[in-house]
This record gives structure tokens, sequence and C-alpha cells, in this order.
């Protein structure tokens, strides 16, 4: 029944969020045609003023055009902010309602049937009012057991690859959520995105995924507990013999602890 109630919950979460996304995705798409039309108009006015001042007449007969497009682009951008901020916002209430307004801890548990062989390692998020969205799509993800009996494999660089493809609840994360990346240490957790494929990664902060097309890249949690174990996992060819056996909520953090 518990399981039964949690399945309704994310279905009503999951069908909110398909609504806001196909806002989102039109608002982005829209975007980029105004972009494409605002670079355009700004090539063909210069290439008009050009001509213009050599015949002595700064008229631009193309400026209202110009503007307008440039005024409709600003527009789509500040909609796709407000839908950004309403995703971000309405997940922080959620979490927050749940679990306080600390950071959340997982624990994964691997296993390696061919060796007999199992590990857990323990992730930490972010205090939820930071990366809000992602975590509030990782926390699904964990009540679905989405994860659990799901392989390991090298997907970009040295980083893990735990979950991917079938995910289709991650492609709801169609924006950055950065709240100080660059000086997170250690090994990351992150959701990322690459064309149609989404895909929960490990990944050492300095693991270079500059040669590889990543469209959207959410780093969201640190790995408090097992990093040095992944990272030599991450190196080694026997990483496809593991797999996640489960990922469960272990507990809240108040941001005092």
């Amino acid at each position: 029944k518990k399981i039964s109630i949690v399945r309704e919950e994310a279905e009503r979460y999951q069908s909110k969020i398909e609504s806001v996304q196909k806002e989102l995705s039109a608002a982005v798409e829209k975007r980029r045609q105004l972009k494409d039309h605002v670079g355009k108009l700004t090539k063909e006015n210069n290439e008009l003023l050009n001509i213009l001042k050599v015949q002595g007449d700064m008229i631009d007969p193309e400026n209202n055009l110009y503007k307008k497009a440039e005024q409709e682009e600003e527009m789509y951008m500040e909609r796709i902010k407000q839908i950004e901020n309403g995703l971000q916002t309405w997940s922080r209430g959620t979490l927050r309602e749940k679990f306080g307004p600390g950071a959340l801890q997982y624990s994964i548990r691997l296993v390696n049937e061919i060796e007999h062989m199992s590990q857990t390692v323990v992730i930490e998020t972010l205090p939820i009012d930071f990366v809000p969205h992602s975590i509030a799509i990782f926390n699904q993800l964990v009540d679905l057991k989405q994860f659990d009996q799901s392989g390991l494999a090298q997907e970009v660089g040295d980083c893990l690859n735990f979950k991917s493809d079938e995910l289709e609840v991650t492609k709801s994360i169609s924006f950055v959520e950065k709240p100080f990346v660059s000086s997170m240490i250690g090994m990351n957790v992150l959701i990322a995105i690459r064309g149609s494929r989404s895909a929960v990664l490990f990944c050492s902060h300095d693991c270079d995924r500059s040669g590889h097309e990543i469209d959207i890249e959410s780093v969201f949690a640190t790995v408090s507990t097992g990093a040095e174990f992944l990272e030599s996992l991450s190196r080694s060819n026997k990483r496809r013999n593991w797999s996640v056996q489960s990922v469960r909520l272990l507990k809240s953090v108040n941001v005092e602890d």
C-alpha cells in the first residue's frame, strides 16, 4: 500500500513536471528561433547601414523589426527563467515539507555477485535550497526503486554511470542548477543529459569531460563514504561485474549539523 501511495504521488509529481516541461521546451525552442532571427537581422541591418552610410543616408528601415525580434527574445528568456524558478520553488517546497531545510543522505548498496563482494557507498546531497529540483528528481527515482539492480558502466571520462537511457524522469532536468559546483571536491554525483539520453553519474570533481557533448549537467551530491572505492572502480576493467543492489534514504541532515 505504501509503494502504491508513493507511486501515486510520483505520478502526480511527474504529471505536473511534464506539463511545465512542455511549456519550457516550447519557450526554449522559440527563443532559439528568435536568436537565429535576431542574428540574421543583425547581419542584414549592419549591411544596410554600411550601404546607407556610403550613400550619406542614415535611415534604417530594418531597425523596428530588429528591435521587435530582440524584445521577443528577451520576453521568452524571461518566461524560461520564470518556469525554471517555478520548478525550483515547487521542488524546494515539497522537499522542505517532507525533510526540512537540510541535506539528505542516501545509502547505495553495490554488489559483485561474480566475486561475492559488496560495498556500501553513502552520498550526501547539497542543502535542499541549493539544488531543489535535481534532488527532488533523484529522490523520486529512489522512492520508485528505479536504481535497484542497475549495472555500473563507464560513461564519460572516468565517470561511472549507474543508470541511464530509461530514466525518462531525469529529462525534466532541462536547466542547470549551479550553486558552487566548481568548488566541490572529491567524488560528485550528477544528473547528465546528452541529446535524448539521460544518466546519473559518479564523477571525480577533476574528471575531464570537455571532450564529451553533455548538454546539461546538474551536480547535486557528493560521496561521503566510499569515494576511494569508486575512484578505483572507475579505472578497473571489472567495473561491469558490479551492480547497484539498492538505493535507500538514510536520513535528513540539519544545516547546523
